[in-house]
């Protein structure tokens, strides 16, 4: 399955599905429409070529509905992208093909951003969608997403731009054992493979939040490199694909904050759902905020449907820890979901947290 398109303003992801080999194509393709709905895309486009046989024809139209359409269309080679064409002013997804391994095409996609500010949700879209039509498994897939986010958060968060149009570029490009990648943005020169080492306990100590993006990112990049040509940024790397693929359905919803009741003398339960990011962070904030004004000082977040966390959201989680610890209370994760987990123990804060298996645990710490 390719993505041929992903049209950011009308919410619509375009696929193709070249002719079935395998029994579990169909599978694979419904948990990936249910996924992009469920991310932000209201509409899926499906392209199969001519002569793509009645019965695979038929059981794809079971897939028909309000959001789902199937065409049927001459099946084309990918167009080359020609570097030498000036970029496009809009946001864009550009399909093109490289030579693969052991011969044949293997799909190459670019993401150009001229809108910066806003181009960050676009870059996590990008990635999730791309990802889940190459059937990465759970733990690449967060991988893949968490390097992407990082880079394109510290194009808008921390570097200074001096082009009149700010930009960034994302290529990536499948292969069986990994995703390479490349990113580039205009900003004034600051190297992204100068991650370095951080040091925990002492941002636990300071309260910092700051300062982990590269340093997930140098975690997680396999071959990571980085040099200034023409003005831009250039950074590659690759993400390893070291698991094996499984078919999974994952639901991915918007960031919503739950208070969950609770009747435990200074215990506040708080259930985010979605992405833990820069943006649903500050809203986090706020409610551990507003639960030590009120006495709470044990917070216990439980995780469960939390699909990701970036580096605002692990500074977020440090600094509160930190802050509760030393009004006598603590913050502890409850039932953390694998791609939550996986970012944890990437970044190494794993060990910081308590971790409660169940609901009923929360108990033994309001008496604790």
């Amino acid at each position: 399955m390719i993505v041929r398109d992903i049209d950011f303003q009308s919410r619509r992801v375009t696929v193709e599905v070249p002719e079935p080999t395998r029994s579990a194509w169909l599978g694979r393709l419904d948990d990936f429409v249910a996924a992009c709905r469920n991310v932000v895309f209201v509409g899926v486009v499906v392209r199969v070529p001519p002569g793509f046989g009645k019965e695979n024809l038929g059981a794809l139209k079971t897939l028909e509905s309000e959001a789902v359409t199937v065409i049927e269309t001459p099946q084309s080679a990918p167009p080359q992208l020609d570097e030498k064409q000036p970029r496009s002013a809009e946001h864009r997804c550009v399909v093109s093909a490289i030579p693969a391994p052991g011969g044949g095409l293997r799909p190459r996609y670019l993401l150009t951003v001229t809108d910066v500010p806003s181009g960050l949700s676009m870059v996590s879209d990008f990635a999730m969608v791309c990802g889940m039509a190459a059937a990465l498994n759970s733990r690449a897939l967060t991988r893949l997403h968490l390097t992407l986010y990082e880079l394109a958060a510290n194009t808008i968060e921390h570097a200074v731009f001096e082009s009149r149009c700010p930009a960034l570029e994302v290529e990536m490009s499948f292969g069986e054992a990994a995703v390479e990648v490349r990113f580039r943005d205009n900003a004034l020169a600051f190297s992204t493979a100068e991650h370095g080492v951080v040091d925990i306990e002492k941002k636990i100590k300071a309260q910092e939040r700051r300062g982990l993006g590269l340093y997930l990112l140098g975690e997680v990049a396999e071959g990571l490199s980085f040099e200034r040509k023409d003005g831009w940024n250039c950074t590659s790397f690759r993400v390893n694909l070291s698991e094996p693929r499984k078919q999974r359905r994952k639901k991915m919803v918007e960031f919503s904050l739950e208070i969950v009741p609770v009747a435990f003398e200074g215990v506040i339960v708080l259930k985010p759902k979605g992405h833990i990011d820069s943006e649903s962070a500050i809203i986090l904030e706020k409610h551990f905020d507003f639960a030590t004004e009120a006495g709470k000082t044990r917070v216990v977040l439980d995780l469960s449907e939390a699909d990701f966390i970036s580096s605002s959201g692990i500074g977020l989680l440090l600094g509160s820890r930190g802050m509760l610890r030393q009004r006598g209370g603590d913050l502890l994760l409850l039932r953390p979901s694998q791609p939550i987990l996986t970012v944890l123990e990437i970044a190494g804060v794993d060990d910081y947290f308590r971790i409660l298996k169940s609901f009923e645990e929360i108990a033994s710490i309001s008496m604790a």
